[in-house]
This record gives C-alpha cells, sequence and structure tokens, in this order.
C-alpha cells in the first residue's frame, strides 16, 4: 500500500526582519479557513434574530447574504490565528517578546486565506570597547568614629527600659492615652490607649511630641496641634485638640562599656576583642561595597560603549509590572 504525505494546509512566505521586527504571512488554503468560518457560524448563530426564524435557525447562507460575504471572516481569523502563528514560527529561530499582532488579512477570489504578522524582535547588542576598561577603586578605610558608631548600635539594642519619677525628657518613652477632636467632635484615627510614644522620634504630627516634654506619670495634657497641608484630606492644615493622660514615663538604660559588656553580646571576653571584630566586620563590608561600585562603574562604561534599541513592547511590559506592583 502506499501512502501520501499529507500536506500543510498553511504556507509560510515573505519572511523579513527590519527595524527590529520580524514580518511574514501564512497562507491558509480555502479548505481549512471554510472549516473556521463555519465555527464561527456555529458558536455565533445562536445571538442572531432573522424574522421567519427561530433564534439561532437561520442559515449561514442567508445571513451571509443579509450582513456581506465576509461576516464571519473576522471571528474566524481570530479563531484560526494562534495555530497561523506557530505555524510560521516553526522552524524559525528567531528570538521574540510580547505578543504577536496580525497588521492584515486578505481572502482570496479562491477563498483562500492570507494572514500577516509582526512580531518584536529580542534587541541585539552591539559590543563597544569593553577590554581594557578602568574605574576608581575606593581603599577600605574604617576610621574609630565608625566602630564606635556601631558599638553604640549594639548598646542601644541591649539597652534596659525602666520607669522613672521625673518629667519626660527628649529620647524618653512616655505612655499615653489620647483621644483627638475637631470642632469638639472626636476624629476618625485620633484615638488609642497605652500608646508607647518615643519623644524626639517624630512618629507624630509636628508638635505633639514636643508638648509632651517636660509631663510626669498621672499628668493629663491638651495639645493643639494643626496638622500639615499634606496630610489626609479631611485633616489637611486643620487645627485639632489632643486630650492625653501620661501614664508612664520610661527611659533606656544603657550598659556600661566594659568586658563584662562584650562578653554578654559576643564571643569575645574582652571590649578590646569585641572592638576589634567589629571593625573587621565593618572593613568587610566596606570591600564588599567598594567591590561592587567598582564593578558598576566598568559595567557602565561598557554599556556607554555599546548600541541596542529596545524595542517599546519591552519598555511597556516593564512599565506595566512596576504599575502592577504599586
Amino acid at each position: 500500500m502506499e501512502y501520501k504525505e499529507e500536506e500543510n494546509p498553511m504556507d509560510t512566505k515573505n519572511i523579513e526582519k527590519k527595524d527590529g521586527k520580524l514580518t511574514f504571512q501564512v497562507f491558509v488554503d480555502a479548505e481549512s479557513f471554510e472549516a473556521a468560518v463555519q465555527k464561527a457560524y456555529l458558536k455565533n448563530r445562536g445571538r442572531i434574530m432573522v424574522p421567519g426564524f427561530r433564534k439561532g435557525k437561520a442559515p449561514r447562507k442567508l445571513l451571509e447574504s443579509m450582513y456581506g460575504a465576509d461576516f464571519f471572516h473576522e471571528e474566524a481569523v481570530d479563531a484560526i490565528a494562534l495555530e497561523c502563528y506557530q505555524s510560521g514560527m516553526s522552524g524559525n529561530e528567531a528570538r521574540t517578546v510580547g505578543d504577536p499582532a496580525i497588521t492584515d488579512y486578505k481572502v482570496d477570489d479562491d477563498k483562500a486565506l492570507t494572514i500577516s504578522f509582526e512580531v518584536a524582535l529580542y534587541p541585539e547588542v552591539t559590543l563597544g570597547q569593553y577590554k581594557g576598561l578602568s574605574a576608581y577603586k575606593a581603599p577600605v578605610e574604617v576610621k574609630d568614629a565608625e566602630v564606635d558608631a556601631e558599638l553604640e548600635n549594639v548598646r542601644n539594642r541591649n539597652a534596659r527600659i525602666v520607669t522613672v519619677d521625673r518629667p519626660a525628657a527628649e529620647g524618653d518613652t512616655v505612655v499615653i492615652d489620647y483621644d483627638g477632636y475637631l470642632n469638639g467632635k472626636r476624629f476618625d484615627g485620633g484615638k488609642a490607649e497605652n500608646h508607647p510614644l518615643k519623644l524626639g522620634s517624630g512618629s507624630f504630627v509636628p508638635g505633639f511630641e514636643e508638648q509632651l516634654i517636660g509631663a510626669k506619670a498621672g499628668e493629663d495634657k491638651e495639645l493643639n496641634i494643626t496638622f500639615p497641608e499634606d496630610y489626609a484630606p479631611e485633616l489637611a492644615g486643620k487645627d485639632v485638640i489632643f486630650k492625653v493622660k501620661v501614664k508612664e514615663v520610661q527611659e533606656s538604660q544603657l550598659p556600661a562599656l566594659d568586658d563584662e559588656f562584650a562578653k554578654d553580646v559576643s564571643e569575645f571576653d574582652t571590649l578590646a576583642e569585641y572592638k576589634d571584630s567589629l571593625r573587621k566586620e565593618l572593613e568587610t563590608k566596606a570591600a564588599e561595597r567598594n567591590e561592587e561600585s567598582f564593578r558598576t562603574a566598568l559595567l557602565r562604561k561598557a554599556d556607554e560603549n555599546m548600541t541596542v534599541t529596545i524595542p517599546d513592547v519591552m519598555i511597556n511590559t516593564r512599565v506595566n509590572a512596576l504599575v502592577d506592583d504599586y
């Protein structure tokens, strides 16, 4: 028995790469396109009303005579487009980005279909000079003040919070109940209980923390506050009153900088050894930062020497991703 190789109902022609785009046409024989048109008719006939026929029962020929021979062509093209594109790209090694677009389609006198596609090509980079480039690499230098600052950070993280019986000072934490009023009425979000507030942190609206300096536990305060103009619209620029009950004043007590402190926070027995370890850690971090800056500077120089055109679809995809993130 002799077997005949099945013919491909789709043929690709006029393949062209130009201006960062790949264009080509796919020819679909009349039989395959007729099948797509028939599917489009069967899918849509149920929503078409024709006088004298029950809904969905009007013959295709009648509909085409009433609305035009190409009445179902657009939907048929949409239905067959993906298969046509995949057929056109079969064996094509071009790297593309984004979704393809149908730029045109035509149905000839023999009822065969030709679809024209366009898709962006992945950008090609033309390298310029990238060998022998030079850039400044900063030396690793850690000053005593940096070591002391890091040591102070560790002290603050290990501070004890204790209640004190004295007026609150900047840097203290006050535990407060507060209730906010606008024109004599409470406003949303202006009330809290047992709220710890570090004076000088700037975490509350301007003027709030400053008016609590000097307050003592058990004291009631009435704070006059004007909200900033760039605050939430319902309160921006408004004068309000906060009624505040100071329940507790707390201070941070830092541990002494001695060998015992070093033993508590590290594996070292002496403060001197611990400071040396902090210096080495800072030097390692500084070396990593300097190396990263050095490499970035070299890459920027290589980037300035190359040429590449980024297709709009890649830019738009990135912009849309950023918008989605927000």
